[in-house]
């Protein structure tokens, strides 16, 4: 095989490896989400998980003061970082 060849294989080889890593990436931080998400309407009685359908969790954490601040430095950071990340320069 040529050099040209070699290269062209590789470049498709790498775009295949990428995809399927962010495909992979994709599905495992969606699906925990989802669950983190699902279990937060649940509460726990006398040891056991009962469903309720509240939105108590979020109000407790948008009112009380620890909360809000840790909340919001949180999506500040992660704003921060992504937009450090897609500014880079591309190598």
């Amino acid at each position: 095989m040529t050099l040209k060849k070699w290269s062209s294989l590789l470049r498709i080889t790498n775009s295949c490896v990428l995809a399927t890593h962010f495909c992979w990436q994709t599905l495992f931080f969606s699906l925990a989400l989802a669950v983190l998400v699902a279990i937060s309407f649940f509460v726990l009685e006398n040891y056991q998980i009962t469903p309720a359908f509240e939105y108590e969790n979020y109000s407790r954490l948008l009112e009380e003061d620890p909360f809000n601040r840790s909340f919001v430095a949180s999506v500040v950071l992660a704003v921060q970082a992504a937009f450090l990340v897609f500014r880079s320069p591309m190598q």
